[in-house]
């Protein structure tokens, strides 16, 4: 399934409810026309025939606009409002917790108490979700289970969530997550990549060559230069260490009150690269690198931020006005971490696929999402065909490429 990037395609649920309120104002006066006198007259007598053919015409007609008006509504629920559903029964199941919350905002005892409880009960559920065969629904159950503890707390989504708690960490002088310190080598030249396939495979090859390190492209352009960061994700599943790609970094991450080390490290790349004013960079990032590159481009830059290739990345809460393109596999829960779904704009297209993987990890995997660019790539719709165009624009024949090993501080 593919949606959004077409600037001929876009609606808020503003519009598709105004739309769905105009086609019911035209079936009342369809059907008031009905049973009106005809103003028109032949020979100074009533003529009945404009009567007769709008009597049989109008109940197919109101008939098709009736179910018009039901699809316009089903798109305004379906797109924007499934979250907000399912938000609303969790906090009716959950709402007793909340008496937490004055509790829950500084540190104390009582806290850890309430999160364990609040933890053993999202997994349980990510349990459910985890056993047999993976599915689209089970994979939205494991996104379910991850809100349950915001939302017990009074917020609406996990970035709100982990935002409210930095906000408190840091009013109260706490630091939120560490810095990060970045040590750059060169790799040799390199060609740019001519396919989505091509950035994913890319992007797999910096997982691990060597550990927590990221990959940046450089080359010329008329304007100054085109920049490609490739960032991995999460490869530690530690609260500390040096690796930055860790868990603590995606809770800091999704918050995004305080920067995460691993977005620090990105930002000091480019920064060691002199990344101003009349350079364009392209983010690809896969998981946690997809959030961090959003968060990145959600920010001012001094230079400008081409667009974001996100494979499996939950950033559909961030505000991008730049040119997205977001790969997701539909038994992938991480994209669900977010509490949103990807909006419906002209600079922003989801290309989802099924797949058969033997589990929700695997679905989330990066060779997983190489198939999925491969099937994008072959893609002939609009919106896909046009979000592509400016992230795949031609580039010099040939660059440099630049590793950075980025380290927790």
């Amino acid at each position: 399934m593919v949606y959004g990037g077409d600037p001929q395609i876009v609606a808020t649920r503003d519009e598709l409810n105004r739309c769905a309120n105009v086609l019911r104002s035209v079936i009342s006066e369809l059907n008031a026309a009905i049973w009106a006198q005809s103003p028109m007259f032949l020979d100074f007598l009533p003529n009945p025939l404009p009567n007769i053919q709008l009597a049989v015409m109008s109940p197919n007609l109101i008939s098709r606009l009736e179910g018009m008006v039901a699809c316009l509504e089903l798109a305004a629920e379906g797109y924007f409002s499934t979250e907000a559903r399912i938000n609303a029964q969790l906090r009716q199941v959950f709402e007793p917790l909340s008496l937490f919350s004055p509790i829950a905002a500084i540190p104390s005892p009582f806290a850890p108490i309430a999160a364990r409880e609040l933890l053993g009960i999202g997994a349980a559920l990510a349990v459910v979700g985890l056993t047999g065969k993976p599915s689209s629904g089970k994979a939205a159950l494991v996104g379910q289970a991850v809100q349950i503890a915001p939302l017990a707390f009074g917020k609406t989504s996990p970035s709100q969530f982990l935002a409210s708690k930095q906000a408190t960490a840091l009013g109260l002088g706490l630091s939120v997550d560490a810095s990060a310190s970045v040590n750059k080598s060169f790799l040799g030249s390199v060609s740019p990549a001519r396919s989505l396939e091509e950035h994913a495979k890319r992007l797999n090859f910096a997982y691990f060559n060597p550990s927590s390190s990221i990959r940046v492209e450089v080359y010329k352009s008329r304007s100054g230069r085109d920049l490609v960061v490739y960032v991995p994700g999460t490869q530690s599943f530690e609260m500390g260490g040096k690796n930055p790609l860790n868990i603590r970094s995606n809770l800091t991450a999704l918050g995004n009150i305080a920067k995460a080390p691993s977005q620090k490290g990105v930002e000091l790349a480019l920064e060691q690269l002199g990344a101003t004013n009349g350079d364009r960079v392209l983010f690809v990032g896969h998981s946690q690198g997809a959030l961090i590159a959003g968060n990145i481009s959600a920010a001012e830059q001094d230079y400008e931020v081409a667009g974001l290739i996100s494979l499996g990345g939950p950033i559909a809460h961030l505000n991008l006005d730049v040119p997205v393109l977001a790969l997701e596999n539909a038994e992938d829960p991480v994209p669900h971490l977010s509490g949103e779904r990807n909006p419906l704009t002209e600079n922003w297209v989801t290309a989802e696929a099924t797949g058969v993987h033997e589990s929700l990890i695997e679905a989330h995997g990066m060779e997983a999402y190489q198939e999925t660019a491969r099937q994008a790539d072959l893609s002939s719709d609009s919106g896909l065909e046009r979000i592509k165009s400016m992230l795949l624009s031609p580039q010099a024949s040939r660059g440099q490429e630049y590793l950075f090993e980025i380290e927790r501080d």
